[in-house]
């Protein structure tokens, strides 16, 4: 073993050549990211272009809280449609409270709405459609109080308009939660179960 590897040794040592310097060679060198950025900067706001995107950053955020972007794939309600969702699910790992006593084991069915049941309903409308708004309000005031939730429109117009509040469905969540398509659309509680309604107004 030993004869075999100091014959490997002799063998690499006897091809290994030096073949020299070929070519020019350059030292490898790289521009700071902070000396480049602090040029460019300096460079834009030489130009007027830092105030510019200032002022179109700030216009777009004005715009998205004036009128948020609608989720997509919600129309108005051609086939008047209903159903119901339960809304149980199963504890992943064992809960806890802040002194360590157990709340729900992991395994444990939990029904949200045994724990805190929805005080009122849900309404779904797109902001825009007057009728769609008249139905809410009305839908509102019988019964006794009511969120409207838009899923298109203007919420601040709206609410100055009206003196109530109005929310908006942020990127869809609730809609794709509760698998609606079609507004205006109501969630009430019904038992330990979700009734939700897709209307025609």
């Amino acid at each position: 073993m030993v004869l075999a590897a100091l014959w490997l040794t002799a063998v690499v040592d006897t091809q290994a050549k030096d073949l020299g310097v070929h070519g020019d060679l350059f030292p490898i060198t790289e521009p700071d990211i902070l000396m480049v950025i602090r040029a460019r900067l300096t460079a834009l706001g030489k130009a007027g272009e830092i105030d510019r995107l200032n002022f179109e950053f700030r216009d777009r955020a004005v715009a998205s809280i004036k009128r948020p972007q609608a989720p997509a794939g919600i129309r108005h309600t051609d086939v008047p449609r209903q159903w119901f969702f339960d809304p149980t699910i199963t504890v992943g790992e064992d809960l806890r409270d802040n002194e360590g006593r157990l709340i729900h084991a992991a395994g444990t069915r939990v029904n949200p709405l045994e724990i805190m049941g929805l005080t009122q309903k849900i309404l779904f409308i797109d902001g825009d459609d007057t009728d769609q708004v008249e139905w809410a309000l009305t839908q509102r005031r019988e019964a006794g109080r009511a969120k409207i939730v838009l899923v298109g429109g203007a919420p601040l117009e709206l609410m100055e308009n009206h003196k109530i509040p109005f929310y908006f469905d942020q990127r869809g969540l609730l809609t794709s939660r509760f698998q609606i398509t079609q507004v205006p659309a109501s969630i009430e509680q019904i038992g330990s179960l979700l009734s939700i309604s897709e209307v025609k107004p």
